[in-house]
C-alpha cells in the first residue's frame, strides 16, 4: 500500500470522481469491466496491456478493492476526502472569479484547463501527456 502522504494522481482522480458520479457515494461491488470502461471513455490511448497496472495502482492509492478476478470494491463513502486531499487541487478552492480569468487570459490558448467541460480539459491533458 502506498503511503497515506503520497499524492494521487489527477488521471486516477478523475476517473474515481466519474465512477462515483456514476455509481453513487456508497460503497458497493462493481465488475472490473466496469472500471475499464469507465477508463477507456475518460482516458483515450491507453493500450490494453495496462489494465492490471491500473486497476493495481488504484488499489493501492485506496481507491478501490480487488475482492476478486472480476470484481473490486468502489470506496464512495469517504470520496469527499480522497478528492480533496490532492495538495495540487487545493488552490483552485481558494481562486476567486477574477483570479480564473486571469489565469485563462495569461495561459496559452492550446493549454487552458480551467474554464470549460471537464472532457474538453481532459482531452487536452490527454494530448498532452500521453501519446
Amino acid at each position: 500500500m502506498k503511503a497515506p502522504n503520497k499524492e494521487i494522481p489527477l488521471l486516477y482522480l478523475f476517473v474515481y470522481k466519474t465512477l462515483v458520479e456514476k455509481f453513487g457515494m456508497c460503497n458497493r461491488i462493481i465488475p472490473r469491466k466496469k472500471i475499464l470502461e469507465v477508463w477507456r471513455r475518460s482516458i483515450h490511448n491507453v493500450p490494453r496491456k495496462y489494465d492490471y497496472y491500473i486497476l493495481q495502482e488504484m488499489c493501492e492509492y485506496g481507491l478501490i478493492e480487488k475482492i476478486s478476478i472480476q470484481e473490486f470494491q468502489l470506496f464512495g463513502f469517504d470520496c469527499n476526502k480522497k478528492l480533496s486531499m490532492n495538495e495540487k487541487l487545493k488552490f483552485l478552492d481558494s481562486l476567486t472569479t477574477k483570479e480564473v480569468e486571469l489565469i485563462e487570459k495569461m495561459a496559452p490558448k492550446k493549454f487552458k484547463l480551467l474554464g470549460g467541460d471537464a472532457n474538453k480539459k481532459l482531452k487536452k491533458i490527454n494530448d498532452f501527456f500521453l501519446w
